[in-house]
């Protein structure tokens, strides 16, 4: 008997499994739904992807498409005209244009030239209007991840024109939302401001990431003495700026922390976050084959954000391990997890300093925080429930 089809169009190839935010939650959810559906995975990426990346997704998809994006020459009189047409609410918001997009939607119309599939799932709203134009479905799905709506106001300059184009994704995103048979965001706070107060939740819902729980390492680093840790793609602008909070954090507790050092695990750090290894009791890991050894060796994490949107993959992981946590109101926002029985919350630096030494001096209460924790994921964000709650929704 034939497999239901699946189309997925999606806008970074989705492998190797840890690179971003966009592989950590598909590389599970298409290997899941490769066993319920024929999939074709439409990539449409900025840069070239390596054949052995491809091999891993051509393992899982009956079919992969390729469409890898040139650098876009345009005149500035049609820059001016777009700029214009994205003024009328509904259309394509400036920061979303994309100066390629009828050679992306040829790719996508040649490519599912004939064929009509059960299910279109889109990942993020960029491309959808695409999906919808060129693609032939019984339904159409839409994974929003992060509310582009929310994002966008955690950047607000403060010009009039940031507002106005503020507004008018907003109102894309919401258009979006209903034009999509069902719709999902990664976590409620997300779900709460991109959809607003009007939610039809028949259609519009969370799915949040997942951790294979099964995958911990019983490994461990030894550090040789207490540890604070931070975790997360030190690349990225929320988690440099939420490390560098941390070191600055962990010098004014440092006399107090029974000689513990920081230890900053993540791949491809940022110079800022490289010079920060200068300090003797710092410890940058860099870019490491399995974090896992590293994330077990930790004492206490702590997450101080202060920007960024959506679930904090970093903090179930760090929580999953077994590990206690400290965290801001926003890293939590995204998790749900209850303050002082899974994690610690605090927000002020002295707060989350305070937080970290009594996690340091008194290992019951890190015990029990860590053991909650574990609990808390393992019943709340293992991928296999998330699993149901995608076959009922996106993948229906």
């Amino acid at each position: 008997m034939n497999k239901p089809t699946l189309f997925l169009c999606i806008p970074d190839h989705p492998f190797p499994a840890r690179k971003n935010g966009i592989s950590i939650r598909y590389q599970p959810i298409i290997e899941y739904a490769s066993t319920l559906f024929d999939v074709h995975m439409l990539v449409v990426s900025d840069h070239e992807i390596s054949t052995s990346d491809i091999a891993e997704a051509q393992k899982l998809c009956k079919k992969v498409s390729l469409y890898i994006r040139k650098p876009a020459h345009t005149n500035i009189g049609k820059k001016i005209f777009n700029r214009i047409k994205s003024f009328v609410p509904g259309n394509t918001p400036f920061p979303f244009l994309c100066y390629d997009e009828d050679y992306i939607s040829n790719f996508i119309k040649q490519e599912t030239r004939n064929i009509k599939y059960d299910v279109a799932l889109c990942v993020l709203a960029t491309y959808q209007h695409l999906v919808q134009k060129n693609v032939k479905a019984n339904r159409f799905t839409l994974d929003l991840i992060d509310s582009p709506y929310a994002t966008a106001c955690r950047k607000q300059s403060g010009s009039i024109i940031t507002s106005i184009d503020n507004w008018l994704i907003k109102i894309w995103e919401r258009k979006a939302l209903k034009s999509a048979d069902y719709a999902c965001y990664v976590s409620p706070l997300d779900l709460k401001i991109g959809a607003g107060k009007n939610i039809d939740h028949n259609k519009v819902g969370v799915i949040p990431n997942g951790l294979y729980v099964n995958d911990f390492l019983n490994e461990t680093l030894d550090y040789g003495c207490q540890t604070i840790g931070y975790l997360g793609h030190m690349g990225y602008a929320p988690n440099i700026r939420a490390a560098l909070r941390l070191y600055r954090i962990f010098k004014e507790i440092q006399p107090q922390a029974n000689n513990s050092k920081l230890v900053i695990i993540g791949r491809d750090p940022a110079q800022a976050i490289k010079d920060l290894a200068l300090d003797p009791a710092v410890i940058v890991t860099g870019t490491v084959d399995n974090i896992w050894p590293y994330v077990k060796g930790i004492t206490v994490f702590a997450f101080p954000m202060e920007i960024g949107s959506g679930q904090q993959n970093k903090l179930l992981e760090a929580m999953g391990a077994g590990i206690p946590v400290v965290s801001s109101s926003l890293g939590n926002s995204g998790i749900g997890a209850k303050h002082a029985h899974e994690l610690l919350e605090a927000n002020n630096d002295n707060d989350i300093g305070n937080a970290i030494l009594s996690l340091l001096k008194s290992e019951k209460e890190a015990n029990r925080l860590a053991v909650n924790a574990k609990q808390f994921i393992n019943q709340n964000y293992a991928w296999p429930a998330i699993y149901k709650s995608l076959k009922n929704t996106l993948l229906n």
